[in-house]
């Protein structure tokens, strides 16, 4: 498990380490002009955020001296990985639990007019 940490850490100075500052930076500005806080990036590498299938996806970090670190590739490849690609990008609702009986209620009544009622 170490290695595995060793290899993390060594392509993130590879590719240049910043802070979370410096992240939250590259963002740029949202609500009303309002820039980034560093808090957003420091959750991403803390909590991730869920993707629609229930994965919880991490920003690639490490830890130097308290501090958070990370790269802009890792950032990129962090904002990439949240893109679904999908052919519908509004998907319906599920449906709720009245409309499921009402459904197999209907289905029901078909089947039995095609095979008849069950004894």
């Amino acid at each position: 498990m170490a290695d595995v940490f060793a290899l993390l850490i060594e392509q993130l100075v590879a590719e240049g380490p910043i802070g979370m500052v410096a992240t939250a930076q590259l963002l740029g500005t949202f609500r009303c002009g309002k820039p980034c806080h560093s808090s957003t990036p420091t959750r991403w590498c803390l909590t991730g955020v869920k993707l629609p299938d229930g994965r919880v996806l991490r920003l690639e970090h490490f830890r130097s001296a308290r501090r958070l670190m990370t790269s802009k590739p890792a950032l990129l490849r962090f904002l990439a990985s949240q893109q679904i690609e999908t052919q519908n990008p509004f998907p319906a609702a599920p449906k709720s639990p009245a409309q499921q009986t009402r459904d197999g209620e209907a289905a029901s009544r078909e089947l039995n007019t095609i095979f008849g009622t069950r004894s």
